[in-house]
């Protein structure tokens, strides 16, 4: 089974790791990753996400949303629509589609609409 994990808008590697969540957002999927299921990270990181693959359990892979930094958010903000079709060959084989927050669902939801596949949204803290 293949799953696509959608970071939230903005959300990286790199911030977990600054904000000290890291190894607790993580753990789920490395012990996913250890059932044999294969995790592809859809994340908002530029190429320092590729420095914490020794973090990742093995089927676990990176994959930048917006791989060029702009430095508009509001560019960013709409590159975001579009980056689920622009990954098409990344998803290919996606069984699930996962959000993990509210803020940045839209790249998950249009990858489901574009891929007509099962979509689980997790909603977090929201202010």
């Amino acid at each position: 089974m293949r799953i696509a994990l959608f970071f939230t808008f903005e959300m990286s590697l790199e911030r977990w790791d600054k904000s000290g969540i890291l190894k607790r957002e993580l753990a789920l999927y490395n012990r996913l990753a250890d059932k044999g299921l294969e995790i592809g990270l859809f994340t908002y990181g530029s190429n320092n996400e590729y420095g914490y693959s020794e973090c990742l359990g093995r089927g676990i892979k990176i994959n930048l949303l917006l791989p060029r930094r702009s430095h508009s958010s509001w560019s960013r903000f709409i590159s975001s629509w579009i980056a689920p079709i622009k990954l098409r060959h990344a998803l290919r084989g996606v069984d699930i589609i996962k959000t993990n927050q509210f803020w940045g669902c839209w790249t998950g939801m249009i990858a489901k609409l574009f891929f007509g596949k099962p979509w689980i949204h997790r909603n977090g803290f929201e202010h």
